[in-house]
This record gives structure tokens, sequence and C-alpha cells, in this order.
């Protein structure tokens, strides 16, 4: 372990000791999940936008049982869907919904998910989806089980705050505890069959695009969030510039 990472683990540790003083000092007021829109994550994304449709006939892989009761337990609200577009190309949206984030009780990652149900885990990344308005820091990472490999490319909304690594997601549980707000939380997570996973995430970031156009402003807030403020106290953004090539999708 070089420096870099020993300051690292470190400055983790000291921000998890933080989130957990803070949780036992403050008792927040005012729930963040009280003030959004009532309906399910069914009734706010669409079937069908830009190019894509639904595929009743397709299914997200479920976890093993054991590990869907535990899910159960943590989740308010979960959306499985399976969407195909004009050329076949198939992608698999999950979000799952957590209506109180906090220490005990948030979204598990695919890093935790996928190889609990066998999958090895490959080329794990952060980076970046340029949206029309906003970027949204991402974390891809390619699964693996047997002969099928699934590129994976994911974020996390705390309350309005949109996260992908554990440093951002643990300050923004933090800052908002200390406003007195107990935050909730959002996974998204697209997916798709394809041995090249360079190409998938290009057809990922398209997909992204094509739903975040299709939403209305409040439904697009909850489901991309925005990008933690530039002044403050505590890291901002674990994002890195690396992302896949802009270009045409093949």
């Amino acid at each position: 372990m070089n420096r870099s990472d020993v300051r690292a683990a470190v400055l983790l540790l000291v921000l998890a000791l933080l989130t957990t003083w803070a949780a036992d000092c403050w008792t927040p007021e005012h729930r963040l999940a009280d003030s959004r829109p009532s309906g399910t994550l069914g009734e706010q994304i669409p079937l069908q936008f830009g190019l894509w449709t639904m595929d009743p006939s397709q299914a997200v892989v479920q976890p093993a049982a054991d590990l869907q009761a535990n899910l159960d337990a943590i989740y308010s609200d979960v959306l499985g869907r399976t969407y195909v577009d004009s050329a076949g190309r198939r992608m698999m949206l999950s979000v799952a919904y957590v209506a109180v984030a906090t220490r005990g009780a948030s979204v598990h990652r695919p890093e935790v998910c996928y190889p609990a149900q066998g999958f090895s885990m490959h080329e794990l990344q952060q980076g970046s989806i340029s949206l029309a308005s906003q970027r949204i820091p991402v974390v891809r990472v390619s699964m693996q089980r047997h002969s099928r490999q699934e590129p994976v490319t994911y974020w996390i909304i705390i309350g309005t705050t949109a996260v992908a690594g554990s440093w951002s997601a643990r300050w923004a549980q933090l800052r908002y505890t200390m406003r007195g707000t107990l935050p909730d939380a959002l996974l998204v997570r697209v997916s798709s069959i394809d041995n090249d996973a360079q190409r998938a995430y290009l057809v990922h970031e398209r997909f992204v695009n094509d739903l975040a156009g299709s939403l209305p402003a409040a439904t697009r807030l909850r489901l991309f969030g925005t990008l933690p403020a530039t002044t403050g106290w505590g890291p901002q953004s674990e994002e890195t510039p690396a992302r896949p090539a802009q270009g045409r999708l093949p």
C-alpha cells in the first residue's frame, strides 16, 4: 500500500467516524422523502421513450431468494425493466429507492450484489455521463458469469446530490444530517449483455440521455439529481475524467 492509499484509508476512516458521530448527535426532524411527489417508480418512468420500448418478455436478473429478502427489508421501491430499441439492442434498467438513507440503511452497490450472485468483477472505473444540461458522475464495471458478460453503468442520488464513489455518498449524507434533514437515496443501474464493454458504455450513455429527455423536471431531478456544490467543506466528488470516447453508436 503506497502513501496515497494510506491517506485515503485514513480519510475514509475519519469520514466514517464523523458520519457515525453526526448520526448519534443529531436527530433530524425533516425527512426529504416526505416532500417527494407521490407515485411509484413504475408510474414515473415511462414504458417508451426515444427509440426505446419496454420488452415485457425480458426480465432483469433477480437476486437469490435470501439476498432478495434482505433487499426487500431495505428498499422502499424497486423498478426492474428491460428496454429494446429499433436496432434490437436490449438495455436493463434497475432503480432502487431507500426512503431514509442512513449508515444502517442505504443502497447496495453492484460491486456487492453481483459477486453475491456468482459474477466476477472486471475493470471498475469512475467517470461521467454528459446530459443536455449537466454531467453526472458514474461508476462503470464489467461483470461476468460464465459466458455472460454484462457491462454496468450506475450512479447514486443522495437527496438531490448525484454521487458515484463512497466518499461522495458519505459526505452528502453527513451534510444533509447536519442541516437537520434525513436524506433519501436512489441507485440507478443500466446494463446490457455485450462482450465489448466500451461499446456497451456508449449505448448506455445514449439510453440515459434518451431517458433523461423524456422525464418531467421533478422525476428528472429524482433520477439524476444535481452535482455537489463547488463550495463548502469536504470532498465534493470522486469523479475522474475516464469515460468512453464520444462517437457514433456501433
